[in-house]
């Protein structure tokens, strides 16, 4: 579950801060995307490794400390969380790629009205 929680702020992270990712190129991008390509929709253990190896790879430290401060909820096991509101999107490897193509083209913009 844990795994999922992280997977999920990573993808929250990349919709509503982008200013954090500024320093990824486009080539760090396509590596992260790359390694998630192999993975299916669900393994949430693989994503979450895929996605730490790449932040300690690249040295993105503020990202990584982000995403270990998520702590296991302090709902029982047996409680079930409250209800997802509908404009959330679900945690998947494909919508994770998704939101990584959208930062992608969001840097190459930047990277080109600053020229």
């Amino acid at each position: 579950m844990m795994s999922k929680k992280r997977v999920g702020k990573f993808l929250e992270m990349l919709r509503q801060q982008p200013s954090m990712f500024a320093n990824c190129t486009q080539e760090t991008w396509a590596e992260l995307d790359q390694n998630l390509a192999q993975l299916g929709d669900k393994d949430y253990e693989e994503i979450e490794e895929a996605i730490l190896d790449w932040l300690d790879d690249h040295d993105y430290k503020t990202i990584k400390v982000a995403l270990q401060s998520v702590k296991k909820d302090p709902l029982g096991d047996n409680e079930t969380p409250p209800p997802r509101s509908e404009s959330e999107q679900p945690i998947t490897n494909t919508a994770l790629r998704s939101a990584i193509k959208d930062a992608q083209n969001q840097h190459q913009q930047h990277s080109q009205s600053s020229k």
